[in-house]
Order: structure tokens, then sequence, then C-alpha cells
């Protein structure tokens, strides 16, 4: 198909952008840690949620 025809030789030059749900809501709430808006955090003394 055209699409993957441009990636036969290797990738094209591209960029792309995304936000996360977790940091949008950290500016909208004013949250000075993504982890005080993420449901389960990430850490590394915390086993299960």
């Amino acid at each position: 198909t055209f699409y993957t025809d441009g990636f036969r030789f290797g990738a094209p030059p591209h960029a792309g952008w995304g936000l996360g749900v977790a940091r949008l809501l950290m500016v909208l709430t004013g949250a000075g840690n993504v982890r005080e808006v993420v449901l389960f955090p990430r850490d590394r003394s915390r086993v299960t949620p």
C-alpha cells in the first residue's frame, strides 16, 4: 500500500506530539506532581496499588 511503501527503506522523517490525560489533569488541577493525579502511581517502595 501507499503508506507502507514509505517504510521500505527505513522510516521517513516524521514528528509527533501527544499529551497524556494525567499531564492534562495535572495542569488543570494545578498539581505539583503527576503522581498526585494518577490513580495508581508507580513508586519503587510500592508493590501493589
